[in-house]
Formats: structure tokens, C-alpha cells, sequence
């Protein structure tokens, strides 16, 4: 299996503003394991176009999937990795509950493979994955037999343990008719319940303390109060014995079928491993479908070029939440073409007017994409992999770091000045905030200025009157 692991390749403070963990923690709860969420929870944005094309190939497969085949099978996932180690070691015996758990995983593999190898022409990306899948299914045939649904080793697991458990059976049952017919012959004043109990994996007779010279026996226990004796009497000493040695065999056959079952898995350990790697990934990419289709997303396109083509886009997050809360509040789309005819981008306009929500949504939709996600947009969205991203967005001011707004923006700014250059994308909030109008209209002007020129594609909002007209005239 190829493995499509994105590197961290982008600026983590630009992410973090984006508030590309929120999304990730939203899709995170879409799948269906524990690993399967730890891994949507680490994804990061790729920078290489061909395995961000195969990663948005594969969620379109699921997402189709979703949307008009049969029921998808759930991932429902354990988590196996701590058994193995365990099972490299000759000589270790696994308990029957962790047998069952990796045996409900090579089930689970086997159901996965069953539903796409009759699909592969319709899903390719995907029985690419399923194709590697071995699932052992006369292993857990096997298993299924020796162990009940109950976690017990089932009576015909073997044919020692089917004589053994016969013979326990029929011991049991005649010590137990002895001990009831000692029980019918020995007066009240002897006998404090007329019950047959057991104790230390022995039938006794509770019998009073005062007359235990009148039952010869051993003594296993004394009650809370101290007036009765539990006593096993002498004529089923041996009885017990013989339940206690059928017992022992029983447990010694038990540990002998475990083995042998450890055995059996261990052999295929590493079809086991690799299953497991491919059932989480499997488990990741059909969250991110569930999202996509939750959200009516679709698989952006990704163009060679800088250009970034936004169709009805909405911020994730908002539509999201409206989505969640039903109460019928949508988001207003937008759209966004830049890095075709220009590279500079100035939007304007009042307070709480959607200008940060717009280059947020434009940042977002793109690292999403580059993580193989869908996006909350129209069908024609294309967006680019950018060669950095940049951002400097909000309120940044650090008391930590004796920071007021104004310096964490100039701090900021600073640092993508020194790093944004052709095809990096950069999201300035509020350029030459922080400070009196003239100058920070003088510095968002020349900051506008050496992005344009460095060729980066610049997304800024603004309320200074000087970049509206800088931006008509360039």
C-alpha cells in the first residue's frame, strides 16, 4: 500500500488562526474507530498536487458510495496495536476477549473486501486499498466454533475437552446426590440450612458450631456470625477430589486451546498489521465522505497554476453549526476568483460585514482540499496548492510576549514579507489596523505593494479608503 501520509508543509500559526483544528475535530467524530479519529485529529494540508488529487479521488469513491449504493459496512475498529508485540513473542497466550477482538477485525476486514470486489470498475481508488486486504476467513471460521458468543470455550472445541467436560458433569452430579443424601439424614439440631453450598470449589454442609463433633469432615469456611461450620464431609472427600482434578484438566485443555489459537494468529501477524492499517485509513477517508456529504460538499478541483476559484463557498465551521442547530439560519455563499487576471485582492466594507469570514472561508476551503477533504462549495471550486500560506488574522496580542496588537501584526507581517513570494498564498485581516489611520493606511499600502510584486496571491480586508483606491488603480 502507498502510503498517503501529507507532511507538514505549512505555516502551523496560519492553520491555527484558520482554525483548521475545529474542522478537523468535526470530521474526527465521523469515524467510526478510535485510530480512525486520531488520525483525522493529525492530518495535515499535503503540498504535493498528485497526492492531494489521489486523497480527494479516494473521498469521491466513498462520498458516490454514500450517496447511491448499498449501505456501507460501519469500521467499527478495535484497537489491536498493544497485542502486537505480545504476539512476536513465542510462548505468549492471549486471553480469550483479545482473541475475539482480532478476530472481530479479520470479520470486519472480510466484510469490507466483500462489499467493494464487486465494485472495483465503479470504485478503483478504493478496491485499490480493499484489494490488500487478507481477512483468513477459515481462521475465524475456526475461531467462531471454539469460542461462543459468551467468551467461553465452546464444549466441542476439542475432543479431550468433550470427555473431560462429560466426566466433570457426571462427577458433579453424583457428589451432589451423595452429599444431598448425607444431607437428608442428619438431624435439625445438626444442620443449621438444610442447603448444599460450595466453598473453595468443594461441596459442603452448613452445619452448627456447637455439633461439628457430629460431622466428621473438613472445615472450608465459617459463617460472618461465627455459629455455623461449612464442612466437607468425609464420604465425599475423595468425590471432590476427582471434580477438583477434572477441573484442573479442564483449565490445563482451556490454556492448550488458547495457545494454539495464539499460535494461529501469530502466524498471520502480519496480514493482521497490515489490515489494520488499511481499515484506518479506510475509516478516514469515509469520514471525511460523511462530512462531505453531510455539508452537500463537493471534491474541489486543483489547479496547476496559483489560481483559487471559489464557487457558493461557505465557512465550514458556520455551516457546520447552522447545520447542527436545524434552526433553518443558513450561510451566505461567496465566490472568489484570484491569480488569473490579478493577485491582489482588497475586500471592503462595514463591521461585522463578512470580510474576515470571507478570507477565513478562502484559507480554509484551500487546506482543506490540500488535506483531502470536501469543501462546503459549488462543484466548479478550484483550488491550488500554494507554495506557503500566510496569515495574519484577529487579535494577536501576546501579554507573554509584551506584545500589543499593533507590534504582533508588525510581527507578523515581518515574517511573510520575508517568506511569501510567487504561488504562496497570504490572508491579511484588517491591514494597517492597530494604529492611527495615516500611517497604517502608509504601511498596508506598501505591505500591499511588495506582495504584489513578489507574486504572491494576497487576500487582504481593509477599512482604509487608500487601499480601495489602490486597489482600483492597480
Amino acid at each position: 500500500m502507498k502510503k498517503l501520509t501529507p507532511t507538514i508543509s505549512y505555516n502551523l500559526h496560519a492553520l491555527h488562526v484558520l482554525e483548521f483544528d475545529s474542522v478537523r475535530e468535526i470530521i474526527s467524530t465521523l469515524a467510526d474507530s478510535e485510530e480512525g479519529r486520531s488520525g483525522i485529529a493529525h492530518i495535515t494540508p499535503s503540498n504535493n498536487p498528485d497526492t492531494v488529487r489521489e486523497l480527494l479521488s479516494e473521498v469521491d469513491e466513498i462520498m458516490q458510495a454514500l450517496h447511491f449504493d448499498d449501505p456501507l459496512p460501519g469500521i467499527s475498529l478495535h484497537n489491536t496495536r498493544e497485542l502486537f508485540p505480545r504476539l512476536k513473542v513465542r510462548g505468549n497466550t492471549l486471553a480469550v476477549e483479545e482473541i475475539v477482538t482480532l478476530t472481530d477485525n479479520l470479520e470486519l476486514a472480510h466484510d469490507i473486501k466483500s462489499y467493494f470486489e464487486p465494485k472495483d470498475e465503479k470504485y478503483p481508488g478504493i478496491s485499490n486499498i480493499t484489494g490488500e486486504i487478507i481477512s483468513h476467513d477459515d481462521l475465524v471460521k475456526h475461531i467462531r466454533r471454539v469460542i461462543t458468543p459468551d467468551y467461553e470455550i465452546a464444549d466441542d472445541a476439542t475432543p479431550k475437552l468433550i470427555s473431560i467436560r462429560r466426566d466433570l458433569r457426571k462427577t458433579r452430579n453424583s457428589l451432589r446426590r451423595t452429599v444431598e443424601k448425607i444431607l437428608l439424614e442428619l438431624p435439625d439440631e445438626v444442620i443449621s440450612e438444610r442447603t448444599v453450598t460450595i466453598r473453595d470449589g468443594r461441596y459442603v454442609l452448613p452445619v452448627r458450631d456447637s455439633m461439628k463433633k457430629n460431622m466428621p469432615g473438613a472445615v472450608h469456611d465459617r459463617s460472618q456470625t461465627g455459629r455455623t461450620l461449612f464442612i466437607e464431609p468425609l464420604a465425599t472427600i475423595e468425590g471432590n477430589n476427582q471434580v477438583r482434578e477434572l477441573e484442573l484438566a479442564e483449565q490445563i485443555e482451556i490454556m492448550r486451546i488458547l495457545s494454539d489459537l495464539t499460535e494461529r494468529i501469530a502466524s498471520v501477524l502480519g496480514d493482521i498489521e497490515h489490515n489494520q492499517d488499511l481499515l484506518v485509513r479506510l475509516d478516514m477517508i469515509i469520514a471525511k465522505a460523511r462530512f462531505g456529504v453531510r455539508v452537500e460538499g463537493t471534491i474541489p478541483k486543483i489547479n496547476n497554476e496559483p489560481e483559487l476559484y471559489i464557487e457558493n463557498g461557505r465557512h465550514p465551521l458556520l455551516d457546520w453549526k447552522y447545520r447542527k442547530n436545524a434552526e433553518g439560519e443558513t450561510v451566505e455563499p461567496l465566490n472568489i476568483e484570484i491569480g488569473s487576471s490579478y493577485r491582489t485582492m482588497v475586500i471592503t466594507g462595514p463591521n461585522a460585514g463578512g470580510k474576515t469570514v470571507a478570507i477565513k472561508t478562502a484559507g480554509l476551503l484551500t487546506m482543506m482540499a490540500l488535506s483531502g477533504m470536501p469543501v462546503p462549495a459549488g462543484k466548479d471550486t478550484a483550488v491550488f496548492v500554494p507554495k506557503g500560506l500566510y496569515a495574519d488574522i484577529g487579535d494577536e496580542q501576546s501579554i507573554e510576549n509584551d506584545l500589543s496588537t499593533f507590534s504582533s501584526h508588525i510581527k507578523q507581517i515581518v515574517t511573510i514579507l520575508k517568506e511569501a513570494g510567487p504561488g504562496t498564498l497570504v490572508l491579511m485581516d484588517e491591514l494597517g489596523g492597530g494604529t492611527n489611520p495615516s500611517d497604517g493606511e502608509a504601511i498596508a499600502l506598501a505591505v500591499l505593494k511588495k506582495l504584489t510584486r513578489a507574486g504572491a496571491i494576497t487576500l487582504a480586508t481593509t477599512h482604509h479608503d487608500g487601499l480601495k483606491v489602490f486597489a482600483h488603480e492597480t
